[in-house]
């Protein structure tokens, strides 16, 4: 269609529509779909064209999917300053996308009117798309627009579409039809447009019945319709009955057309889309083996197949159109596409030699190339290119014949695709991998397999296997990888995370660390493995020991052993370490180091609901799920939907908690570990205890019990749950029986959170049994221990305890006032379900309390808010912990102020200083 453009005036409209309200201070996420051809990139183009804005506008292309983080170098490449361009470029193909997109996010913001086009976004690699959604859905008042543009997948293409994630497809199409979401689907032109563009392609006498046959033969789509007028005469449109004769879809048409040129203009064109989308004329010279090129391109050209690449006098062309070359590449015989591939290796040179070489491949047996194909992917492994490897071996593997040599080519393939997140590629050898020999090596890759897949005890009976294989014959094969021991231990160290296997966990770990491997992701799991597995068992201190150099310079598994510390300190209590641990891990993380251990945004989001952070909270666990979703680490999604239902239910967004909570106990049974059972137990606790449900509490105690037997106490604030919820139904004995129990084991070690825990149930007993003296100084007990250790939602849920027990003593006052004091730290710190308990509480015991709090008025988020500022941080430091512009903290912060009816910060503090 080149530089014709007409009709489209609704969604021109629309689109402009929507950069006004950019302008007024309103973010806008468009996404605009359609077929190939119906003019997505024209309408973006016209758009653009009227636009005073800084722009950054990318096209991927189906060699992008297969690069981590391509598109978002070139994003970063284009935005005011290119502050993120030197760290993107020496960025783990592991990094974390959510943390990357917060900090692209940063850059969007800091530039008024900025427009981000994506144009051809399936193919952009899953990396770059799932932080540019992450920045995307946390655009608000923010002068930017991100216009997304995509075709349907198509069925017969093996390029990955949407980074082969489904769930991120989903997530774009929410953004879409969200709150600052817009859908544009385009259709085809219709017969009134189509007469217009006839006029400006220099048809100007086609005739309104030519229009509706043209209309009804090509859908309107506007690519088809030029190549039509092209190719056909204009009496053959607009004269005749029924319907054109010509191809229903476009592909045939261009097919046809092409076919239509001369032989030598076929060879040229040929050639330049094996070449690629932009080429040469002197490779395409000696790709086509065509003495004269000059009328070829000329009759290309002529075509509407070739333009000249404008400033490069003729040395240079492309297709016209990226469609035109993907059709034209993909109607080539598949010999010929393999031998123009073979020339291509020869005029080009390193990776882009190779590349052709690996498509050349025709199914037969090449041991030269296969063995330079495994060379290159050392060469990448070397620099950490985990994907590029990937995708050398699997071409070593095309050229490769069947059999006994090639077993040690795919189990290397095999971990690597898993390694690169690719479990449905390496899927694919699975049968292979069934049907070879036994032995450590092939073992240790199906089990890794299994694992991955989420069938975790075949996988543990393989590594069980393979281990053993390995101490009594040694590896099987000469090329096996030195550190194999390494690695299948701490395959078994993992596995015993996933069973709760504690001893299992030290052993394994202890193996693989003794073994040694030089790859820093085998020594990491086997540290955070070997260390959980210790605190699990009851040896905290001895594990920190261990770990007492996490992150220090030279630590090549830094990453693995600051999660495994940070959550190890979460546990003992130490909430202010684990913050210091895991918040270091988000920096390394955000400058672009691995994050291979998703669990570890997980556990910072408890550690700041267990401060009474429940924003901070909220946006970490969700970008652990995210994280963990992207990489299908299957078997932590159990604890992270968990984890994520915590800070959910103590707001009150049932739905939201509800819905993880769901997902935790789906896919807990389709593991079937006592790790993911325990969660999911655990999950339906939190919303229980948050809805004051108590038989729901009682079922979900007992799952949870009957799951989990940790000696470490502070792995969860649910302490004695199944005590707890007796004593809550009456069942006074039944209670203390069980909270005996845990006295004398998980609460023997003197952990000040078993014992909060302990203090309050007991409170509870007593009151059952009158003993109102005893249960007050529970309460006082407990409120003390939950004070000191900062913990306040604990410290409020006591509150309502006690006003429990000034009630029955007649105390109607002290009871108001610990019902008061109760409800305001709730509001503080935005737990709307336990004030809603305090306030059914309330009404039950005919007490009338102030239920119009100041803080009362202000959103979750503006309570969020104003709680930092009156911890004394400034604007860019609350946008930076939340991950918000400064725009939209100075927006809360006026409302906050206008609502409070305070000057400054100074004034606010008094809100958020003991009962205000």
């Amino acid at each position: 269609m080149g530089s014709i453009f007409v009709g489209r005036d609704g969604e021109l409209a629309t689109l402009r529509g929507a950069w006004e309200t950019v302008r007024g201070g309103v973010a806008r996420v468009v996404g605009i779909t359609g077929d190939p051809g119906i003019g997505k990139a024209a309408l973006v183009s016209r758009f653009l064209a009227d636009v005073d804005a800084t722009v950054i506008h990318v096209t991927a292309s189906d060699i992008d999917a297969a690069t981590p983080w391509h598109v978002f170098r070139a994003v970063v490449a284009q935005t005011p300053g290119r502050r993120l361009a030197e760290r993107a470029a020496t960025m783990s193909a592991d990094a974390e996308p959510g943390l990357i997109g917060i900090e692209l996010l940063k850059d969007l913001r800091s530039t008024k009117g900025m427009v981000l086009v994506l144009e051809e976004a399936q193919w952009a690699d899953g990396p770059s798309l799932m932080a540019l959604h992450y920045a995307s859905r946390r655009l608000g008042y923010d002068q930017v627009m991100v216009i997304l543009s995509h075709s349907p997948q198509d069925p017969q293409s093996t390029v990955p579409y949407f980074g082969r994630s489904w769930a991120l497809l989903e997530g774009w199409q929410q953004l879409f039809d969200g709150e600052h979401g817009i859908h544009l689907p385009l259709d085809g032109l219709t017969p009134a447009d189509l007469i217009r563009l006839a006029a400006r392609s220099g048809h100007a006498e086609l005739s309104p019945d030519g229009a509706a046959r043209l209309h009804e033969a090509t859908g309107g789509n506007p690519l088809y319709v030029t190549d039509v007028l092209r190719r056909t005469p204009i009496e053959s449109i607009m004269s005749g009955q029924g319907p054109l004769k010509i191809p229903k879809e476009i592909a045939p048409a261009i097919a046809a057309g092409l076919a239509s040129c001369e032989w030598d203009t076929r060879e040229l064109v040929a050639a330049g889309a094996v070449l690629g989308q932009r080429f040469s004329v002197a490779q395409v010279r000696f790709v086509s083996g065509l003495e004269s090129v000059a009328k070829p391109i000329e009759q290309a050209i002529e075509a509407g197949l070739l333009v000249e690449v404008p400033g490069t006098d003729g040395r240079q062309l492309t297709f016209a159109k990226k469609l035109v070359r993907d059709i034209v590449y993909h109607d080539l015989a598949r010999r010929l596409r393999a031998e123009l591939h073979r020339r291509c290796a020869v005029t080009t040179s390193g990776a882009a030699s190779l590349g052709h070489r690996v498509a050349a491949i025709e199914g037969g047996v090449d041991e030269i190339l296969a063995g330079e194909l495994a060379t290159a992917a050392k060469e990448r492994l070397a620099v950490s290119d985990v994907a590029g490897a990937a995708f050398y071996l699997r071409g070593a593997m095309d050229c490769t014949a069947p059999g006994p040599e090639r077993l040690g080519l795919v189990l290397t393939a095999v971990e690597t695709l898993l390694v690169a997140g690719e479990l449905t590629a390496a899927q694919e050898y699975e049968g292979e991998l069934e049907r070879a020999p036994a032995g450590p090596w092939r073992d240790y890759a199906l089990g890794y397999l299994k694992l991955l897949s989420g069938r975790v005890a075949a996988a543990k009976e393989l590594q069980h296997g393979a281990l053993a294989a390995l101490a009594r014959d040694g590896a099987e094969l000469a090329d096996a990888p030195a550190d194999l021991r390494a690695r299948i231990a701490a395959q078994l160290a993992i596995i015993g995370v996933v069973f709760l296997a504690y001893d299992e966990m030290v052993e394994f770990g202890t193996v693989a660390v003794a073994a040694g491997s030089p790859d820093p992701t085998v020594d990491g799991f086997a540290w955070f493995a070997r260390t959980l597995g210790m605190a699990l068992s009851g040896q905290s201190n001895e594990a920190l020991e261990l770990l007492a150099w996490a992150g220090e310079p030279g630590d090549r598994a830094a990453m693995e052993r600051l999660v495994a510390r940070g959550m190890i300190r979460l546990w003992i209590d130490d909430l202010d370490g684990a913050a210091d641990d895991l918040h270091e891990v988000v920096r390394r993380a955000t400058a672009g180091d691995a994050l291979r251990v998703s669990q570890g945004l997980g556990f910072l989001g408890e550690v700041e609901y267990r401060r009474g952070r429940l924003g901070e909270a909220r946006v970490f666990t969700r970008l652990a799920v995210g994280n963990a979703v992207f990489h299908s680490r299957v078997w932590d999604f159990p604890i992270l939907h968990a984890l994520a239902v915590y800070p959910r239910a103590a707001a009150g967004d049932w739905e939201a908690a509800e819905r993880h909570a769901a997902e935790s106990a789906r896919i807990a049974d389709f593991i079937g570990t006592h790790t993911a059972h325990a969660y999911a137990a655990g999950a339906r606790c939190a919303i229980a205890q948050a809805r004051g449900d108590r038989e729901r509490l009682l079922s979900a105690a007992e799952r949870l019990e009957a799951h989990y037997d940790s000696q470490e106490p502070g792995t969860h604030l649910f302490g004695p749950i199944r005590a707890d919820a007796l004593s809550q139904l009456g069942r006074l004995d039944e209670a203390e029986t069980a909270l005996a129990a845990f006295r004398e084991g998980p609460a023997s070690g003197g952990r000040r959170s078993a014992q909060l825990s302990v203090a309050r149930v007991s409170a509870q007993i007593a009151l059952g049994r009158k003993k109102h003296d005893v249960a007050l100084r529970e309460c006082a007990s407990a409120a003390e221990l939950a004070a000191d250790l900062g913990l306040p939602l604990e410290e409020a849920r006591i509150g309502l305890l006690v006003a429990r027990c000034h009630h029955e003593q007649g105390h109607r006052t002290a009871a108001g006032r610990a019902l008061h004091t109760a409800r305001a730290q709730f509001i503080r710190i935005g737990a709307d379900a336990y004030r809603i308990l305090v306030e059914r509480e309330a009404e039950r015991l005919g007490i009338v309390i102030a239920t119009s709090s100041p803080l009362e008025a202000l959103t979750l988020k503006e309570r969020e808010v104003a709680r930092l500022i009156a911890e004394g941080m400034s604007y860019r430091e609350v946008a930076a912990r939340l991950h918000r512009s400064i725009k939209t903290v100075e927006t809360h912060m006026s409302n906050i102020l206008r609502k409070l009816e305070v000057a400054d910060r100074h004034e606010l503090r008094k809100f958020f200083d003991g009962d205000a």
